[in-house]
């Protein structure tokens, strides 16, 4: 399983005591990724999809789920199971905004215990 973490150079221009100053900042432009395969024997039903909806709501952050070409948000009950994630699948989940590490860490963790 693997998260993605990408960089880049952010030029900032400032005027100190009459004189311009470029300062370099990193700035993260990517939110965190990554891909997680079934294993449940019966993929996402609703136990586990109560347990996703609950821990992504304890984030700030957008986290989203898709699967073959569609996606929804991990705090849509409905929507999640709508996915039709069977064993074997291929999710990926995106965790974006303030927090997105920790979310992205714990719904990796999550989907480890769970399926």
């Amino acid at each position: 399983h693997r998260i993605d973490i990408s960089y880049s150079v952010v030029w900032s221009f400032f005027i100190l005591r009459g004189q311009p100053v470029i300062c370099e900042k990193e700035r993260k432009i990517d939110m965190k990724t990554f891909n997680y395969e079934i294993t449940d024997p019966i993929g996402i039903h609703a136990r586990p999809a109560g347990q996703l909806v609950k821990a992504a709501k304890e984030f700030q952050s957008k986290i989203t789920i898709e699967h073959n070409g569609k996606q929804t948000e991990a705090t849509r009950l409905m929507s999640l199971m709508g996915l039709g994630v069977r064993h074997g699948s291929t999710i990926t989940v995106t965790a974006e905004g303030p927090d997105e590490e920790e979310a992205a860490a714990r719904m990796l963790v999550l989907l480890q215990e769970i399926l």
